[in-house]
């Protein structure tokens, strides 16, 4: 298994496990669609290749930190 792979199973798990969704390959490719067209509100830079967004998923919103270098979306954090 791939970087990529490993960090798009653990969005999988943090998803279920933070908001209680069961998201599929096109949630999570509408997701990041909605990152790299700019709609999604930037919340801020965490490294080079990673930031933090919010994005609103199907009537909720999602806070989710996105890897720009693998173009995949890594972890699923809670809204405060």
């Amino acid at each position: 298994m791939d970087k990529r792979e490993s960090e798009i199973r653990h969005a999988t798990r943090r998803a279920k496990e933070r908001y209680a969704l069961t998201l599929s390959k096109g949630d999570f490719k509408e997701i990041t669609r909605d990152i790299t067209t700019g709609n999604s509100s930037f919340i801020k830079k965490v490294s080079n290749t990673r930031s933090v967004h919010d994005v609103l998923f199907k009537g909720i919103t999602l806070r989710v930190v996105y890897d720009k270098l693998r173009k995949c979306i890594v972890t699923f954090l809670h809204v405060r």
